[in-house]
């Protein structure tokens, strides 16, 4: 073989993690320069098998996605509550960044919910700031 050339087991393997990805059959042939018909027979040969684990690396990947979203939620979340921090902020630009973060989180919540995702815990009663984070905050709302 050619230097520099991959091998068929080396292409057919690219192209099946395309497929898995869930890239489109055209698109992956066009890549890796295959007939459209060669993939489309690949991608139909491993049927069942392919969407199950279409759906498993789709599953995995939004998995990471949301918890690495939570750890940077929680991180800026830490951060908005330092008290040195919040009385040099705007009251509109912390109503907004609260606002969005807000949204955000509850809506992946109630997706998780709407699919029956077992979220690991129990929404209880809200619970109050302490005293001390709500002066901070109140004091900067009051101008």
């Amino acid at each position: 073989m050619p230097r520099g050339k991959r091998s068929d087991a080396e292409i057919r393997a690219a192209v099946m993690a395309a497929l898995l990805l869930g890239r489109p059959v055209a698109e992956v042939a066009r890549e890796h320069k295959l007939p459209y018909t060669t993939v489309k027979a690949w991608a139909e040969g491993m049927g069942e098998e392919l969407q199950g684990a279409r759906q498993e690396v789709i599953g995995d990947l939004l998995s990471r996605y949301l918890v690495q979203g939570f750890e940077a939620l929680n991180a800026i979340t830490e951060h908005l509550g330092n008290p040195e921090w919040l009385m040099k902020q705007n009251a509109r630009d912390l109503a907004k960044v609260h606002e969005v973060l807000f949204d955000q989180m509850m809506r992946t919540i109630q997706m998780l919910q709407a699919s029956g995702q077992d979220l690991g815990f129990e929404f209880g009663p809200m619970e109050e700031a302490p005293a001390s984070r709500q002066s901070v905050v109140t004091s900067n709302y009051v101008s």
